[in-house]
């Protein structure tokens, strides 16, 4: 092999070695892990204790124009997790006597935070809410009157509030 042959692979072999030291010592291949906690907001949350429902048939006078009624209530507890936009609805509502449902003209709902109504002006806060339904009977569900028994059910839901 000649000397500039040899010169020439001994120069190269000198920069391919000043060349990988280098590398290693000015360039950053590596970002060592970061880590970081985030708080999750709670759950909005809606909750009645099981079988917390009652019902009461108002009084009435023997031969009376006034009709029955019967009032049941369902206690529930809202937690909004901080949201301020929320409205309480009466959810899944029906009557049923002696196997035949009650029409909703005949059902009307309610809902209160201790003996306020809430409307829907009304700010949704913690707390514990009333969803009350008032079921009227008539002269027609007299007539389908057999055991007596009136079944009443009702649930409750929350929702955003609609921005007009």
């Amino acid at each position: 092999m000649k000397k500039k042959a040899i010169l020439g692979f001994m120069t190269g072999a000198a920069i391919v070695a000043a060349t990988t030291g280098s590398y290693a010592a000015w360039d950053q291949l590596k970002v060592n892990p970061q880590s970081k906690t985030v708080t999750i907001s709670k759950p909005v949350q809606l909750t009645a204790a099981a079988n917390s429902i009652t019902a009461v048939e108002t009084s009435r006078t023997l031969g009376s124009d006034t009709e029955p009624t019967v009032v049941a209530t369902l206690p529930v507890t809202v937690d909004t997790a901080g949201h301020t936009n929320l409205i309480l609805n009466a959810a899944d509502v029906s009557a049923v006597l002696d196997s035949t449902s009650i029409p909703e003209g005949q059902i009307s709902t309610e809902i209160f935070k201790g003996d306020v109504p809430v409307t829907e002006a009304t700010v949704i806060d913690d707390g514990n809410y009333s969803v009350k339904v008032t079921v009227t009977l008539t002269d027609a569900d007299a007539e389908k009157i057999t055991d007596g028994n009136l079944d009443i059910s009702v649930g409750a839901n929350l929702a955003e509030k609609k921005s007009e």
